[in-house]
């Protein structure tokens, strides 16, 4: 005979376990609040990772950098590029004889590279866009807050003053220069190049430091502070004069420092990454000293940026480099 036991209605310990099998509100909200926690705990290191690896990629731009630097020189006779060309009415970076060009036209093999133009106008916008996706890739930090638009060309770095030095429009109508032979860098491996700079508008950074450095009278600069006070940290704005600007456009101020945006995590936090010399890049760790006074610092901090860094120990007595 044919068993009908499969067709008979559940009994009451059937309908017990069919309950046991969902959860209780309780139980859902307990669920709930344990991946809230675990989420919690994970967006954080998240974030970290992906700083990280940001400031390793602005590292890798950074030593290609100082390589691709090294290897103009050596075409060019051990002349570093110019730092900034004020005749060009963009007088930041960018301009046909500033350091971002000629090391740009320098890569792409262009000759000749003095007077390359990349291809924009006075503010800055591309008139030749195939130019933007490689520039982009070697001058741009993925790290950088301030976005370009897509005919705009961008850079987040500048290079120290005291070692790129300016082509400047001389009084006879003629461009002057002064420029500095990479042999003569006393010691490359503490000098640097080019770093992490704050962005001072929708074209990036400056197309040098504001660093700039004089051995003669008047302004108190680099060198006067390695003469007499040799332990003295530059601020934590990156600067030696009395600007602050650890802040991008729109918010920053007069002038152009280091800008410490990498693993920032409020006020006196993060770093800034630098190429020096040598090609090798490393962090540069924030200043927590921020006095600025031609005195002793009157430190409570003993990181960040020492002036040996900065200064130019074989430019010409007197020399005093010029403002923009």
């Amino acid at each position: 005979m044919k068993s009908t036991a499969q067709n008979q209605p559940a009994g009451p310990r059937n309908n017990a376990r069919r309950r046991a099998v969902g959860f209780t509100l309780i139980e859902l909200l307990v669920v709930i609040a344990i991946i809230a926690i675990l989420i919690s705990l994970l967006l954080p290191a998240l974030a970290r990772a992906r700083q990280s690896a940001q400031s390793v990629e602005c590292l890798s731009n950074l030593r290609s950098l100082g390589q691709l630097t090294t290897e103009y020189a050596q075409e060019y006779g051990g002349a570093l590029p110019w730092g900034q060309d004020s005749d060009n009415i963009y007088p930041q970076a960018y301009a046909k004889n500033s350091w971002d060009a000629l090391l740009f036209a320098f890569k792409q093999n262009i000759q000749p590279t003095p007077n390359y133009d990349l291809g924009y106008n006075s503010q800055g916008q591309l008139t030749e866009p195939g130019n933007i996706t490689a520039y982009d890739k070697l001058f741009n930090c993925p790290a950088e807050t301030v976005q370009h638009g897509p005919t705009q060309i961008n850079t987040s770095y500048s290079a120290n003053p005291n070692f790129f030095m300016p082509l400047t429009n001389g009084a006879g109508g003629g461009n002057t220069s002064y420029t500095v032979d990479i042999s003569h860098v006393a010691v490359p491996a503490q000098s640097i190049a080019f770093g992490d700079a704050t962005q001072s508008g929708t074209y990036g950074s400056n197309g040098t430091f504001d660093w700039q450095q004089s051995k003669g009278n008047g302004y108190v600069g680099p060198a006067y502070h390695v003469a007499n006070y040799p332990t003295y940290l530059v601020p934590a704005a990156g600067l030696l004069p009395f600007e602050t600007c650890n802040t991008d456009y729109p918010n920053w101020k007069s002038g152009t420092g280091l800008r410490y945006r990498h693993m920032e995590s409020g006020p006196f936090t993060g770093y800034a990454n630098a190429v020096y010399f040598d090609d090798h890049a490393d962090h540069v760790p924030i200043n927590h000293n921020t006095a600025y006074t031609a005195g002793p610092p009157g430190s409570t901090g003993n990181t960040g940026l020492r002036i040996l860094n900065i200064i130019n120990t074989n430019l010409p007595g007197g020399f005093d480099q010029f403002t923009f």
